[in-house]
């Protein structure tokens, strides 16, 4: 699993047991890498992989051949860069808890719990924590292990994890770290088996909006254009399904694909459709593996003009279902994209009308029906071919 996908099975536990509507944030702790995740009843707002695990951190100050003085310093200064670059995106969700898991935060809690046996609580005060962290971080890694009872392995990464989860608590102003336990298994099992819903694949539809959205916005993308055509390619899927024969999954594909499509010009206006390819293929999805990443990737690279040939090694890559998905889809996003050549967002109503052989696409709203047309008609094509039917474009002009 990428942390992205770590990151969104955590997340969709943790909301099913909160059920708030209200933002909420998960934090899981790890010995290599650590995670942290923003999301409400609607599903995953933000993701970071964090690269501040608590045994990474020592091995990083060891390398450094620092003297064991300084290991407060380090740790407050590494996780403290760290999370800086996340401020500006976790400011956007106001929080209403703070949710942590990690066997570390496990050990805080043991001590925490057994210095206070009267009152066993499930959650870190970051007061509790604080006055702990004073106590300790000068301690020896023997001194921790003999003084606080702990395993040798806690007592190793035990001051790291307190400075990671003070750090967290301040930046989300949370007074308290509320504990849980799930395990990754357990996770995967469930999302597995809520998959397999279509009631599951349809609700997942906002979440990747979002979710695309914000790696546009990001990279300052053109938004107006880009959520237009997304509009029109889910009117165009939607009024074709008897043709294309696709479902929820596949419309989910198109919905970030249409959101992503020019997101190369960023780098260049010229190939830009290879460069959304490359953009596209350097994102952790939390919602799709890697190979549905490369079906995204594929239908972004051929939603143009160009078709895929032999030496295109991601398409290739693909096995043959999932290739044609790619060039249906493509048909789709071409439709649409076609619609809004000027970028103005005049097209603002598709109706469809089929028989046998022709398929007559009516267009209303548009103030720019030769442009619009020429358009249609060059990018028609890849449709026409692969589902052997004719396309045909009425544009009615807006009465004012």
């Amino acid at each position: 699993l990428s942390p992205a996908q770590t990151s969104f099975l955590l997340s969709e536990q943790l909301r099913k047991k909160i059920k708030s509507s209200q933002c909420s944030v998960g934090f899981s702790l790890g010995a290599g890498r650590s995670e942290l995740m923003a999301f409400s009843r609607d599903g995953l707002l933000f993701n970071a992989s964090l690269d501040i695990g608590f045994m990474k951190m020592n091995q990083d100050f060891r390398k450094n051949r620092y003297t064991e003085e300084y290991y407060p310093a380090f740790l407050e200064t590494t996780v403290e860069n760290e999370l800086r670059p996340f401020l500006s995106e976790v400011a956007k969700y106001p929080t209403q808890s703070l949710y942590g898991t990690g066997q570390e935060l496990d050990e805080i809690r043991f001590v925490l719990n057994r210095r206070n046996p009267v009152e066993k609580k499930n959650s870190l005060a970051i007061k509790e924590l604080i006055k702990l962290y004073k106590e300790i971080k000068n301690y020896s890694v023997e001194e921790l292990y003999h003084k606080l009872q702990i395993s040798y392995e806690s007592a190793e990464g035990i001051v790291a994890a307190l400075v990671t989860a003070i750090s967290l608590m301040r930046m989300f102003k949370a007074s308290e770290l509320k504990l849980f336990r799930m395990p990754l298994g357990e996770c995967l099992l469930s999302n597995m088996v809520a998959r397999k819903s279509e009631h599951y694949t349809e609700k997942m539809s906002e979440g990747i909006r979002r979710y695309v959205e914000n790696i546009g916005n990001a990279l300052a993308f053109d938004a107006r254009h880009a959520q237009h055509v997304a509009a029109l390619a889910l009117d165009v899927f939607d009024e074709t399904k008897s043709l294309h024969l696709m479902g929820p999954t596949e419309r989910n594909y198109l919905l970030a694909a249409a959101i992503l499509h020019d997101i190369g010009n960023v780098i260049s206006t010229r190939a830009r459709h290879k460069h959304s390819q490359y953009i596209v293929n350097a994102q952790d999805f939390p919602f799709f593996s890697e190979e549905e990443k490369n079906v995204i990737g594929n239908i972004v690279r051929y939603h143009r003009s160009s078709l895929p040939k032999k030496t295109h090694v991601e398409f290739m890559a693909l096995p043959h279902k999932a290739r044609m998905t790619v060039m249906k889809i493509a048909s789709l996003l071409r439709i649409a994209d076609s619609l809004d050549n000027t970028q103005r967002q005049n097209v603002k109503k598709l109706r469809f009308n089929c028989d046998e052989s022709r398929l007559t696409v009516t267009v209303d709203g548009a103030d720019e029906p030769f442009s619009i047309e020429n358009s249609f008609n060059t990018k028609k094509d890849l449709f026409e071919d692969f589902f052997g039917i004719k396309l045909q474009l009425t544009v009615e002009r807006t009465r004012k």
